[in-house]
C-alpha cells in the first residue's frame, strides 16, 4: 500500500508540467488560427488557413526561460514560464500586458494554445484565438 502511495506520489509530481517536455526547446510553426467573437449583437468566427496570420506565425522555444514570437518576419524575444497548463510571456516594452495562452494539446507532433480577451468597459466584446502548430523539421 505505501509502495503504491509512494508510486503515485512521484507520478503525479511528474506530470504537473508535462507540456513542458514537448515544448521546450522546439521551433513551432502556425497551421491553423480560428478567432471567435462575441459581442450583444451575436458570434462572427473566422479561420485563417495561409501564411502570415494575425497573432503569429512561429514560436520559438529558444532556452529553458526566453522563446521567440515571429510575426511578419520579425522576431519579438519574451522570458516566459509554463505553470498548470498555461503558457505565460511578459512583453518587456509593455510591463502590464503579460500573454496568458491556455495549452489545450502538447505532443511532439502538435501543439494547440487558446487564448481569450475580454473587450470593453463591460466585457461585452470577448475574442478567443485557438492557434494550431505544428514543430519545424531540422
Amino acid at each position: 500500500m505505501i509502495r503504491i502511495s509512494v508510486l503515485l506520489a512521484l507520478l503525479f509530481m511528474g506530470c504537473t508540467n508535462f507540456q513542458e517536455g514537448f515544448i521546450k526547446n522546439k521551433k513551432w510553426r502556425v497551421v491553423k488560427e480560428t478567432v471567435k467573437t462575441w459581442d450583444k449583437t451575436g458570434t462572427s468566427s473566422s479561420d485563417k488557413i495561409k501564411q502570415h496570420f494575425d497573432v503569429m506565425d512561429e514560436l520559438h522555444f529558444d532556452d529553458p526561460d526566453s522563446l521567440s514570437v515571429i510575426s511578419y518576419g520579425k522576431p519579438q524575444r519574451y522570458s516566459y514560464k509554463i505553470e498548470d497548463s498555461v503558457l505565460y510571456y511578459q512583453n518587456p516594452k509593455a510591463f502590464y500586458k503579460t500573454g496568458k495562452w491556455g495549452i489545450i494539446i502538447s505532443t511532439k507532433d502538435s501543439l494547440v494554445l487558446r487564448h481569450i480577451e475580454n473587450w470593453g468597459n463591460d466585457a461585452s466584446l470577448k475574442v478567443t484565438t485557438i492557434i494550431h502548430f505544428v514543430p519545424i523539421k531540422k
